[in-house]
């Protein structure tokens, strides 16, 4: 028998994500079992033509601003995206959707953002925001008259992000809650350069730098739960006795093997799970001689497809002078919705004929594939609402992750959302409960130090900011993280081993950027935030700082004024709330 901290089951995005932040992020003994030879689960990379192609468009999901990427330098080092437009094919010709700048949706000639706008907030005076994930894409856009541009938008999102062309029963408010992360993120949409071969090489080196990590072809035959508590886990190869256990698996696995023992999880959950239907697509790649391809994303409606060149992105994928197009069409919950698959690819051949000039006279070879897209099939009646937990209320130690538990996004992004999610188990401590925080403390026991970003304690820091700034305004975790995270300087206040406070600054010349001053609510009128501010402002002073500004939440300027700063300019709405630029000379 061994014993370990964490025991994951699956090697897909989410169980190896997770792993791999464990690894580089905490001191906790991780065991990964997965029972094929290599890492990815449904994200993989198939040899096709000479070289090694993504199956299926998961990828395209990826960017700079994703989750995958929040994870931070340690995981993600080395990996890098390419961002991405996409264009809609109507009456004969191509009309972008958006570019790969920020900006360009104001000005894409296809994507009626004032009319999406106006509708939504239509639909927001007449409905609570959990009532919109209960509204179809067809009848949100009838009810609330949106423009027909709006409607198209919407349906080659719910064809890209949720696989689904059922738009009587997709719902739209996964759609708006996809979109309004992407927009608070700005240009999650790109492609991985290497493709996921590239993602999955670095995981793996990074697992197989920790002996006896990762258990390639080892699978799970039994999980023993004793007194609501997994007591261990006994695979095909050997027993384990691990502290917490994580299923990285999608529920029809977890249901078709018996992974857990019946009447251990409560009813709830179990409905939960069992309600995750796993969705289709069909998937065509295509070798295609010759350089000219387009290099963003193509959507058509009639019939529902996107197609992308994954080549425009990784030239290295495919020989010099040759062209990976992947054409993909969503079949739902029924992976034989299309009787004839061969006889579709050559129909979806001939409409992107009609796109790319001259394609059916280029293509050396082709390969068609109906592959598992998403873990869980999500509508009106089944959605973000109705997800299963990311911790499993009924077992104590019981975790799960994967692109069907509840946490925003879609396909990739939310796998790997699910890995930041899972913080329970991400950090090296036993974090206190609410009624031992409580105990009379003044701010002269507490210590303030800088720190890295590969300090262990900078996790805790991260969960910090994320349960302190982002969700009580609703954001998910990773949207604490700034583009310039890890150049900034880190202070942190300490409780013992435990950060209950943070304040971060990133310098720019003679001037800087005080942001994310951050203590936990037990903490706060005891003077902790005025001493990180203090210890701050003598740090900086030392760098040759002479100004320090920041973005000041309305509500708490007065904080700012009592330690010297004033405003400047007018109030401005920064993550759907009132700030105030404010500064101060530190000379």
């Amino acid at each position: 028998m061994k014993k370990c901290d964490v025991f994951i089951v699956g090697a897909g995005a989410a169980g190896a994500s997770l792993g791999c932040l464990l690894a580089t992020r905490t001191g906790l003994d991780v065991i990964i079992v997965e029972a094929s030879d290599r890492l990815g689960g449904r994200a993989r990379a198939v040899p096709f033509a000479d070289g090694l192609i993504d199956s299926g468009l998961h990828a395209l999901l990826l960017g700079k601003r994703s989750s995958l990427f929040a994870m931070g330098r340690p995981v993600t080092q080395g990996l890098s995206v390419k961002p991405l437009g996409a264009s809609i094919f109507q009456r004969g010709r191509l009309r972008q959707l958006f570019g790969r700048r920020p900006f360009s949706i104001f000005r894409a000639e296809a994507f009626d953002l004032p009319s999406l706008i106006a509708t939504t907030a239509r639909a927001l005076r007449k409905n609570p925001r959990k009532a919109l994930y209960r509204i179809s894409l067809d009848e949100f856009c009838e009810r609330f008259r949106a423009s027909n541009d709006a409607r198209d938008s919407l349906r080659c999102f719910s064809v890209g992000l949720l696989a689904s062309a059922d738009f009587h029963r997709v719902s739209i408010g996964e759609i708006l809650a996809y979109l309004a992360l992407a927009a608070r993120r700005i240009g999650m949409l790109g492609y991985p350069i290497g493709g996921w071969n590239s993602i999955w090489e670095r995981f793996k080196n990074i697992l197989e730098a920790k002996s006896g990590r990762l258990r390639l072809k080892e699978c799970l035959q039994e999980l023993r739960i004793k007194n609501g508590r997994v007591a261990a886990c006994i695979t095909d190869k050997e027993t384990y006795l691990p502290v917490r256990v994580v299923l990285a698996v999608p529920p029809k696995s977890i249901e078709e093997q018996g992974l857990i023992p019946a009447g251990s999880l409560d009813q709830d959950t179990l409905a939960r799970l069992g309600r995750c239907r796993m969705t289709y697509g069909l998937n065509v790649d295509i070798l295609i001689e010759g350089k000219d391809m387009p290099d963003n994303v193509i959507f058509t409606l009639d019939p529902p497809t996107l197609a992308f060149a994954p080549t425009t992105a990784s030239p290295n994928l495919i020989g010099h002078g040759r062209h990976i197009l992947t054409i993909f069409t969503p079949l739902g919950t029924n992976p034989d919705a299309e009787p004839n698959p061969e006889s579709k690819a050559g129909s979806l051949i001939e409409l992107y004929d009609q796109i790319i000039r001259g394609l059916k006279g280029r293509i050396i070879d082709r390969m068609v594939s109906v592959l598992p897209v998403t873990g869980a099939d999500v509508s009106v009646e089944f959605n973000y609402l109705d997800l299963p937990p990311v911790k499993c209320p009924s077992v104590s130690n019981l975790y799960m992750v994967g692109d069907w538990v509840k946490v925003l996004g879609a396909g990739g992004e939310r796998a790997f959302a699910s890995a930041l999610r899972c913080h329970q188990i991400r950090c090296n401590y036993k974090r206190p409960s609410v009624k031992a925080t409580m105990k009379k403390i003044s701010a002269q026991e507490i210590t303030i130090k800088e720190i890295p970003t590969d300090d262990p304690l900078y996790l805790q820091e991260r969960e910090l900011r994320a349960k302190v700034l982002r969700e009580p305004l609703g954001l998910a975790p990773g949207t604490e993280v700034f583009p310039f995270e890890y150049e900034a300087h880190h202070y942190v206040a300490l409780d013992k081993n435990r950060v209950i406070g943070c304040v971060l600054f990133h310098q720019r010349g003679d001037e800087g950027k005080l942001f994310q001053t951050a203590v936990y609510p037990e903490y706060q009128s005891k003077g902790i935030g005025k001493r990180l501010v203090k210890f701050l402002e003598d740090e900086v002073r030392k760098m040759g700082v002479k100004k320090i500004f920041l973005h000041s939440r309305y509500v708490v300027k007065d904080f700012y004024k009592k330690l010297g700063y004033e405003e400047e300019g007018g109030m401005f709405i920064e993550v759907g709330v009132e700030h105030i630029r404010m500064v101060k000379s530190v000379k």
